[in-house]
């Protein structure tokens, strides 16, 4: 009987050792994220994904990888071709409101740090 419950709980620490890097590693490749650009109302919405879950977000070489890529999405998402935006500094306000919420929505420390010392002061 003791033997039996020493194998039984040997192979359930087995089993979780085993099953854990996979857990870990179907986590880290959900980075992604939506950089949207909203018009007037919320009828007129466009949406880039941009992925993240080839970066390391706790250094920051990886954080401004990641920031590069929201700014070129948010300049292609609030971008010229759409003529409502390029007046009184409406694309400006986009992009703006773009990386922000895509920042807030990743909630990344080291990344937040990055994007606000770039932002200018208000």
């Amino acid at each position: 009987m003791l033997y039996r419950s020493m194998t039984l709980a040997l192979g359930a620490m087995a089993a979780t050792m085993i099953c854990q890097p996979a857990a870990a590693a179907s986590a880290s490749s959900v980075g992604e994220v939506v950089v949207t650009a909203h018009r007037g109302g919320q009828d007129s919405v466009r949406t880039e994904h941009v992925s993240y879950a080839d970066l390391n977000l706790a250094d920051e070489p990886g954080a401004h990888t990641l920031l590069l890529r929201i700014n070129g999405a948010a300049g292609r998402v609030c971008g010229p071709d759409r003529p409502e935006l390029t007046e009184h500094g409406a694309y400006d306000a986009c992009r703006r409101r773009a990386v922000s919420d895509a920042v807030t929505a990743i909630g990344n420390s080291t990344l937040t740090a990055l994007y606000q010392r770039g932002r200018p002061a208000a």
